[in-house]
C-alpha cells in the first residue's frame, strides 16, 4: 500500500520537525501513551490508588509494580507489534504474577498524548486523592513531559488501541538470562520481540480487575 506508507512517512517527518527541541522522541511519546492507556484500564477496573503502581518513569525495572503483580508495557504501531527489550533482565522470571502487555496504536484521529494526560488530570477521583495526584505528576516530570512542550506532541491515534498480554513466568519463547549458558560472556543485550512469534492473548476485563491471578 504505497499511499498509506507514503502518508505515514510524511507524518513521521512532520512530527519530527514539530517536536524539534522537545524532550520526548516520537518513540518515547508512544511509550508514555501506551503506559497511560494501561493505567486507564487498571483504574477503570480497580480503583484510583493503582496510579501509585505506575513506576516505570521512576527507573524501576517494570512499568507497573504492585505488591501482588507486575506489568511491563511495550507500545508499537506495527501491524505485527514489536518491542525492544532492554536490559536483558527485564523479562526474567518474577516471584509475583508478571505479564508483558503489548499496546498496538493505530495512526488516526481522536487521541494524542496531551489529550490523554488532560483526561487523567480531569479525573475527579484522582483529584480527590492528593497522593495519587502527586504521584501522577511526579511520574510525568520524571519521564520528561512538560506542558510547555505539548505543541510538539501533536501526533494523533485512534482511541481504540489493541492490548494483548503474555504471561512472562510461564513463557517458553522469551529470551531470559536463565536460558543463556553460564560460559557466555556479554556486557549488555538488546533484543527485538515480535508479537507473532509469541503467544499473546487479549487482555480481558478480569485481567484488568486483578492481574495477580493471571
Amino acid at each position: 500500500d504505497v499511499d498509506r506508507v507514503f502518508d505515514e512517512t510524511m507524518a513521521d517527518w512532520k512530527a519530527f520537525f514539530e517536536r524539534w527541541g522537545a524532550p520526548l522522541s516520537l518513540e518515547e511519546q508512544r511509550g508514555l501513551l501506551g503506559e497511560l492507556l494501561v493505567l486507564e484500564r487498571l483504574i477503570g477496573a480497580g480503583d484510583v490508588s493503582r496510579v501509585r503502581d505506575w513506576m516505570g518513569p521512576d527507573g524501576k525495572l517494570h512499568d507497573f509494580e504492585s505488591d501482588s503483580w507486575h506489568i511491563e508495557v511495550k507500545t508499537s504501531i506495527r501491524n505485527d507489534p514489536t518491542a525492544m527489550i532492554h536490559p536483558i533482565e527485564q523479562l526474567d522470571l518474577h516471584e509475583l504474577p508478571f505479564n508483558l502487555v503489548l499496546v498496538k496504536l493505530v495512526n488516526g484521529e481522536g487521541m494524542s498524548l496531551p489529550s490523554k494526560i488532560s483526561e487523567f488530570r480531569s479525573n475527579g477521583e484522582i483529584n480527590k486523592s492528593t497522593p495519587d495526584r502527586e504521584h501522577f505528576e511526579r511520574m510525568l516530570e520524571k519521564i520528561g513531559y512538560r506542558d510547555e512542550d505539548s505543541k510538539h506532541y501533536s501526533r494523533e491515534y485512534s482511541p481504540e488501541a489493541e492490548m494483548t498480554r503474555h504471561d512472562v513466568n510461564s513463557s517458553e519463547t522469551l529470551l531470559q538470562t536463565r536460558r543463556i549458558a553460564a560460559e557466555v560472556q556479554f556486557d549488555t543485550i538488546r533484543w527485538r520481540l515480535r508479537s507473532s512469534q509469541h503467544d499473546f492473548i487479549d487482555c480481558s476485563d478480569g485481567f484488568w480487575a486483578d492481574p495477580s491471578v493471571y
